[in-house]
């Protein structure tokens, strides 16, 4: 009752805002449309410069309430709100003006406009996008044989824009150019509708074009991005023939294997270099050159500091900036990887405002588990059973240092299962009591083709997924810290307080200990997906139960274990990085 009383207060205000104005409101393929046209408006509609992006609406503001504040900039042609099948905002929408003016001034006094105690609206000029990002695509693809596959199923395809790896394959990405933003709207939910390409899962989401901090400004790029390279090429030839039109334009040039980036000191001197060197030939080999305007938006975490993807690896660059983690015995710095890097590996970013929907382990793909402590979530959520839980002991090494391993716990049927190998490090010790309770769980062992006596597939009760674990030998389990557990060996059990820095070496690992270390529960990992059936990209939300804090990073994979490691670096990145120095201490460091 109360839901219905709702819906209709927001009708009969949007009746009296149309009563008031005279203009008409319409709600088709999940929108609703205020004006266009406006009453007696004569002319044709205001071109793109004319509208903005309205961002972070509040779930409970409608028109009745945004049309009042967005009028105080200019007349109003059109106003577009997203709404949720259940008539709910989806928290953006869309406002055109009658003139670049009024748009202009709605950026310059609503942005950041309160609306609501502490509630505040994003405002800045749309853009009309006429690129996409085609993503997880087969590397062995070419040019041709990518536009071919896409001209199949759009139309008003300009061109299509691949890098090539050192190996001279494509790194799994492409950018698509169409003719107008209708075109490449239409050909974004097509290639969405397609969902595969050569019998791949595919990802296609609008291509960020590259902003400088005020925005949207083409007029700043001054790189152009060269591919088909010879490898014999150098860095010395490239400035040679790129400054052949104008000597001392190049300011550096970066080579790889196959591309290479060239910076100049304009953008003009940009332009020039890629119209007359697109197609050149180059040590034998024609160049393709283009503008590099093509970036990943990195958005920074809430409380300060870099990007949320943490490197728990040593050496950062010298842009990185090494984070000293609370326990002496732990460092690790933060880390944004590059489009080529992140495509590789299956990470993609997620766009503001873009829908997430909840999904079960049941639902993902065999390529998408990488672990066997994933594998026996799965496990127990196919045999609706509660997640095993972990218990690490530890006894003294040779060199005085801890050698850990776990006993995994089945809750329901108090099984109890440990692996007869001891590990120096902790993730390793959780992965080989996962194998372990998994073998002994399933009871299902079969070989696998190809293995040896040694090695057998064990399949878990979803028939899509098919895991196999193999023994080494014992020089092989030396070389990487895994060595035998002797029966009757006394195990201690043993706090992650007491571990030493090179025994963790992931991010889940270290919210753990920061955790731990905080007397705070363990952190609890919501999955989700951005497509709501199918196989989509993966996002983890960390949840800290005891503060109610909620962190979700701005990028989605491919791999579950990719997903939550991800995760966990940024839940991880925000609780350390909001703290002081001397709160840095205490946030990590031994009780």
């Amino acid at each position: 009752m109360e839901h219905l009383r709702k819906e209709q207060s927001i009708h009969l205000a949007l009746v009296k805002l149309m009563d008031r104005t005279g203009y008409n409101m319409i709600q088709e393929n999940g929108q609703r449309k205020y004006g266009g046209p406006p009453p007696n408006w004569v002319g044709p509609m205001p071109c793109i410069d004319c509208e903005v992006f309205v961002g972070k609406i509040p779930a409970y503001i409608y028109e009745d309430e945004l049309v009042p504040l967005f009028e105080t900039a200019g007349t109003i042609y059109e106003m577009r709100l997203m709404l949720e099948l259940n008539g709910q905002n989806r928290g953006y929408g869309f406002v055109l003006y009658t003139d670049r003016e009024a748009a202009e001034k709605a950026v310059r006094n609503l942005n950041n406009h309160e609306v609501r105690r502490g509630r505040f609206v994003g405002v800045c000029l749309s853009l009309q996008k006429c690129s996409l990002f085609l993503a997880s695509i087969s590397k062995n693809k070419s040019k041709e044989e990518i536009t071919e596959a896409v001209k199949e199923v759009t139309e008003g395809l300009l061109e299509v824009s691949v890098f090539p790896s050192h190996t001279g394959e494509n790194q799994g990405f492409a950018f698509l150019e169409y003719e107008t933003h209708k075109a490449a709207a239409l050909a974004r939910k097509a290639l969405m509708a397609r969902k595969k390409l050569w019998g791949k899962n595919i990802w296609i989401d609008w291509a960020q074009l590259e902003k400088d901090r005020k925005g949207a400004n083409l007029h700043s790029i001054k790189t152009v991005h060269v591919c088909n390279l010879s490898p014999s090429t150098t860095a010395a030839t490239l400035r040679r023939e790129f400054e052949r039109f104008k000597p001392g334009a190049v300011a550096r040039v970066k080579k790889f294997i196959r591309h290479a980036y060239i910076h100049f000191g304009c953008h003009e001197d940009a332009v020039v270099a890629a119209r007359m060197m697109n197609g050149a030939i180059v040590d034998g080999n024609p160049v393709a050159v283009t503008l590099n305007i093509y970036r990943w938006q990195q958005r920074q975490p809430q409380g300060g500091g870099a990007s949320g993807v943490i490197n728990l690896q040593n050496g950062g660059t010298d842009e990185s900036h090494a984070v000293e983690s609370t326990n002496p015995r732990v460092q690790w710095s933060p880390w944004t990887p590059g489009p080529s890097f992140r495509a590789a590996q299956g990470v993609f970013p997620l766009n503001p405002g873009s829908q997430l929907y909840p999904t079960d382990l049941q639902l993902l793909q065999p390529g998408q588990f990488g672990s066997a402590v994933s594998l026996l979530e799965l496990y127990c959520c196919v045999n609706k059973l509660p997640p095993p839980r972990y218990e690490l002991f530890s006894l003294l090494g040779p060199d005085g240092g801890f050698l850990l391993v776990y006993k995994v716990m089945m809750l329901l049927t108090q099984e109890v299962f440990m692996p007869d190998m001891l590990c120096m490090q902790l993730d390793a010790a959780k992965e080989l009591a996962a194998e372990h309770a998994l073998c002994g769980a399933t009871g299902v062992v079969n070989p696998q083709h190809g293995g040896t006596n040694e090695h057998h597939a064990v399949e878990s009760m979803n028939p899509h997924v098919q895991w196999s674990s193999q023994t080494p030998g014992a020089s092989f389990l030396a070389a990487h810290g895994v060595f035998p557990l002797n029966p009757g060996a006394q195990l201690y059990p043993t706090n992650l307080q007491l571990l030493q820095r090179d025994q963790f070496c992931s991010a889940v690992s270290l919210l753990e200990l920061y955790c731990c270390v905080n007397n705070l529960p363990p952190p609890h990992y919501e999955l989700s997906q951005l497509a709501p059936e199918g196989a989509s990209l993966l996002v983890y939300k960390v949840v800290m139960l005891l503060t109610r804090e909620v962190y979700i990073p701005d990028v989605a994979c491919v791999q579950l274990d990719v997903a939550k490691e991800l995760a966990a670096e940024h839940a991880l990145w925000n609780l350390v990085s909001r703290s002081s120095p001397t709160d840095l201490t205490r946030n990590l460091s031994p009780v």
